[in-house]
């Protein structure tokens, strides 16, 4: 496993990190990323968030300066 920071998640075992924190796992012992990793799973870490924005956006209809519309 690589190199993960000094960070305040105190786990026992490094399977139950948060995914915010488990994309350090993709640098290597030197600190270089491997950016093919940290690109794809910084893509599958923000895919539920954009899907739910899409949802709620077609469904309510919200904007940045309104509120619910019905």
């Amino acid at each position: 496993m690589g190199c993960i920071p000094d960070s305040f998640v105190l786990l026992r075992s490094p399977e139950n990190l948060p995914a915010s924190t488990a994309v350090y796992s993709f640098y290597t012992e030197a600190g270089t990323p491997n950016i093919t990793l940290v690109s794809a799973y910084s893509l599958l870490y923000a895919f539920p968030v954009l899907v739910l924005y899409l949802l709620v956006n077609w469904r309510y209809g919200f904007r940045f300066f309104g509120g619910i519309k019905r």
